[in-house]
């Protein structure tokens, strides 16, 4: 499944889930409006499991979540992470992949090594 992180000069190509109680969510809203202005495409997939196979393929650059929902990352995170990818806190430290964690601690970009900072440049 690994594949080559995409050259610098293409356009990113991201994924994006969020809980589900945030549409009103003035963040919310800002955020995938930063990510959409940083990216060449940015999904928002019914399935989140879709992005994360998605990602180990190597077929997006990688997937951004938003006060994801718990059950958004088991399997998915899984798999992806057997494929080389790294999943970050919005900080850049690693993600903590614990399934107990609050909605305010389930922020996280999951992408190739050393695509971080092209899909999240301010570090946090």
């Amino acid at each position: 499944l690994p594949a080559e992180a995409a050259p610098d000069g293409r356009p990113l190509l991201l994924a994006w889930t969020q809980g589900h109680g945030l549409a009103a969510d003035p963040a919310t809203g800002a955020l995938r409006t930063a990510l959409e202005a940083r990216a060449g495409r940015l999904l928002q997939l019914w399935a989140p499991l879709v992005a994360w196979i998605m990602l180990a393929r190597g077929r997006i650059d990688g997937m951004v979540g938003y006060r994801a929902e718990l059950v958004d990352f088991p399997a998915g995170a899984l798999i992806a992470a057997e494929a080389g990818v790294t999943i970050h806190r919005f900080d850049g430290e690693p993600f903590d992949l614990r399934v107990d964690l609050p909605e305010s601690e389930r922020n996280f970009v999951a992408c190739r090594a050393g695509q971080f900072a092209r899909i999240w440049p301010s570090g946090g």
